[in-house]
């Protein structure tokens, strides 16, 4: 739909730079995907930048609230679950009593490349305390299989990891979302997960 709305000027693998703030428009620069630098100049910048990027802090905005609160593991691994699946379920949220919120809890979700209870890969997300050491499992994934084990209550399940990743749960807000012509938006204006 945006190429159809702006043909030919859809830029992808381009990267925001460098934004200047004036009157009546904002000049921003642009890195291109060969290292050229563009300079574009818009009336108004919406910076929906996953809230990992330059602006806001650029424009002075204030990220309030709490941060590094539980430490998401995304465990990306291969298994037979064929005999634990409900064929009606895509994801599957659970929660383990004994468990401490996330940190005893997760979220198992089908990959494919067959679906139901076929699927050969699978994700699990689950918590850590953000001052647990074992949370850093990149450099040997296999220390994470008794804890997957353990929350999925599968005390002998074969399975082999292919990749782990990382996401710190947040509960911030932007203390504003506009300065001038700019504004904010998405993960860069609030998180809230």
């Amino acid at each position: 739909m945006a190429e159809e709305r702006n043909p030919g000027n859809i830029k992808f693998a381009h990267r925001v730079v460098d934004l200047t703030p004036g009157d009546d428009s904002v000049t921003v620069l642009v890195r291109t995907p060969e290292g050229h630098q563009v300079a574009y100049r818009a009336q108004y910048v919406v910076a929906a930048e996953g809230g990992k990027g330059f602006v806001a802090p650029q424009i002075d905005i204030k990220m309030e609230g709490g941060t590094n609160i539980v430490d998401i593991v995304s465990v990306h691994f291969e298994a037979d679950l064929s005999q634990y699946w409900d064929d009606r379920s895509l994801i599957a949220n659970f929660i383990n009593p004994e468990g401490e919120t996330l940190l005893g809890s997760g979220t198992l979700v089908q990959m494919g490349p067959t679906w139901g209870r076929h699927s050969e890969e699978w994700s699990l997300h689950f918590g850590f305390r953000v001052d647990d050491p074992a949370r850093f499992s990149e450099d040997n994934p296999e220390t994470l299989i008794p804890r997957i084990r353990t929350l999925l209550k599968i005390p002998d399940l074969d399975l082999k990891v292919r990749k782990v990743s990382h996401w710190v749960l947040e509960r911030v807000l932007a203390n504003k979302y506009r300065e001038g012509r700019i504004f904010v938006a998405g993960d860069a204006a609030h998180r809230r997960k």
